[in-house]
């Protein structure tokens, strides 16, 4: 709950958003003014911020090196995929993800969207 937070570490975060219509149509942006939110739009098709997006082309990249034949090649594939991933892949994804979003959140500090 943000009642749990001081000032300062409010000061502190970010709310990240691509360029999706519902997240720059005006009542977004008007709720973001009003309530004063540190506001860091991401860039468009930014997969580097979606662990979602790091997974699938992940799996895409796996499907394509197996090279399947027929229906039924591609289906054990997706299994086998699906049998290898771990919470530990997984947290690799948002392992990434904190760290890109350190890396902008330094470098667009001065930038960011404040309403």
């Amino acid at each position: 709950m943000i009642s749990n937070f001081n000032e300062e570490e409010l000061e502190s975060c970010f709310l990240i958003q691509d360029n999706d219509p519902k997240h720059t149509s005006n009542l977004c942006t008007e709720f973001l003014r009003e309530n004063s939110i540190n506001w860091l739009k991401t860039p468009e098709n930014s997969a580097d911020f979606n662990p979602i997006e790091m997974l699938w082309s992940d799996h895409k990249s796996y499907v394509r090196k197996k090279q399947c034949r027929n229906s039924s090649e591609l289906t054990e594939t997706i299994r086998s995929y699906e049998r290898n991933l771990n919470a530990e892949k997984c947290t690799k994804y948002v392992r990434h993800l904190k760290k890109v979003l350190n890396i902008v959140a330094d470098k667009e500090k001065n930038k960011t969207n404040k309403f």
